[in-house]
């Protein structure tokens, strides 16, 4: 039926307030306020008769309004590449430490791309986050100018101990961790070493592998032949196995493959069964991560382990200390710290 002038629409229900929950539980707002933001500082009978009263409720803080009043928004945000191994370990790491401190964790991702990173410090510096990680290098001017203005507390993940950072970092020695990897197939008699890694634009992570892979070629008096080197178009398995193809129509003679990342190395050890190739008997692989999948595969892959769930937990506490603080951190002004969680060879079957 048609409305006509005198229908009207019943009346929302009005949203449960604050004083609501703090009736039904017998306790003060100030008590209901403590257990929303700082659980731990409730008796736990106390706490257990606001949670009943809040489920009972409905009731759902208002957060824009209580971060605008106190200048803090319990959120963090992470800015990764991709979404994928490794670095979802870091993730879990972050999210483990700021669920403590009843902290949540935003996430943007940029695909390698400085602008797109650019685009989503702005967008969370514009919703007043507490800190944000990064990871290390690559940036663009404008992004360095944000954070650096916007005072918010700032630590960069996943850097190598030789990187230029812009204040706190955690990192591991992945120039290190990939000579090691060189060194470690040259013991094994491996002399024709090839090397299959990702674009190094932008990606400072894969030149310090790049470097560590030349160091160790120098170090065992191996001569470096650009031939015996490959890029891959992108972090999946398919790219390594394409790479390794196209390295082997160069230098069919390799004994081993030094790989700058764990998911191209299974594409690499897949593309080699594919050819009647053994792993390690025919060809050697190492890869560089210790993803998930290096331990499960077979066979199992030598790798440099590069602790990403423990660098998540340090980001996290890092920026906990400095949000802690409380207001704004003068970035430039700031002594920064550097995590070095070191670098480990992991020992398997690939090689």
């Amino acid at each position: 039926m048609p409305a006509t002038g005198t229908d009207t629409l019943p009346a929302a229900p009005m949203a449960p307030r604050m004083e609501d929950v703090a009736r039904l539980a017998g306790v003060s707002m100030m008590t209901v306020s403590r257990a929303l933001r700082a659980p731990g500082t409730v008796s736990a009978p106390m706490l257990a008769k606001v949670r009943a009263a809040l489920r009972q409720t409905g009731y759902l803080p208002n957060l824009v309004a209580s971060g605008l009043a106190s200048s803090r928004t319990q959120v963090v945000a992470a800015i990764i590449p991709l979404i994928s191994q490794p670095f979802a370990p870091t993730l879990q790491g972050m999210t483990d430490v700021l669920r403590a401190s009843a902290y949540q964790l935003v996430l943007g991702v940029t695909h390698y791309d400085p602008r797109q990173e650019e685009a989503l410090v702005r967008a969370f510096l514009s919703r007043r986050v507490d800190g944000i990680a990064l990871f290390a290098g690559g940036h663009t001017e404008e992004t360095v100018a944000m954070v650096r203005q916007s005072g918010v507390p700032l630590v960069e993940m996943w850097a190598d101990p030789a990187t230029e950072v812009l204040v706190d970092s955690v990192c591991v020695s992945q120039r290190l961790g990939a000579r090691e990897a060189v060194r470690h197939l040259r013991a094994r008699g491996r002399r024709r070493i090839g090397f299959i890694g990702g674009a190094t634009a932008n990606n400072i992570r894969q030149q310090a592998r790049l470097r560590g892979y030349l160091d160790g070629l120098d170090e065992a008096g191996l001569p470096d032949d650009p031939a015996a080197r490959e890029v891959a178009g992108c972090f999946l398995m398919e790219a390594g196995a394409e790479a390794l193809a196209r390295l082997l129509t160069r230098r069919p003679d390799l004994d081993a493959v030094c790989v700058a990342s764990d998911i191209l190395a299974v594409g690499v050890v897949f593309e080699a069964h594919r050819r009647g190739l053994i792993v390690p008997d025919d060809l050697a692989v190492t890869g560089f991560d210790d993803a998930e999948i290096a331990r499960a595969m077979y066979p199992s892959l030598t790798t440099i382990d590069m602790k990403a769930e423990e660098m998540g937990r340090q980001a996290a506490a890092m920026l906990l200390e400095r949000a802690g603080q409380g207001g704004r951190v003068d970035l430039a002004a700031m002594p920064s710290r550097r995590c070095d969680l070191g670098h480990a060879l992991i020992l398997r079957e690939s090689s």
